[in-house]
């Protein structure tokens, strides 16, 4: 083992982390789904909490994927999520971090 050098190819792990995003991708879609069927997911604000910190740490270590169908299901996924602002009071809590999660 030598300092600075990963034991795992990048590809691997580049390829194990798109897996998660594409987890995390559907965990949010069934959210979506759900809060339009019991609004009071909505209430749940650990729940869209979680989501948002993984993806805000994505971003704020700069991962990227050359992944072109993570990007398109993330745009989907993020609309789906928007949609949400249209049918429920800005003035949740839980749309607000939705709203944050979409971003």
């Amino acid at each position: 083992e030598k300092q600075g050098k990963m034991l795992i190819p990048k590809d691997e792990v580049m390829a194990a982390v798109g897996s998660t995003i594409h987890d995390r991708l559907t965990s949010i879609e069934e959210l979506v789904k759900n809060t339009l069927s019991s609004p009071v997911i909505l209430l749940q604000r650990e729940v869209w909490k979680r989501l948002g910190l993984y993806f805000e740490n994505l971003h704020k270590y700069g991962v990227m994927l050359d992944d072109d169908k993570v990007m398109d299901r993330s745009k989907i996924v993020a609309k789906k999520v928007g949609n949400i602002k249209a049918v429920f009071s800005a003035s949740i809590k839980g749309v607000y971090l939705a709203t944050a999660v979409a971003k």
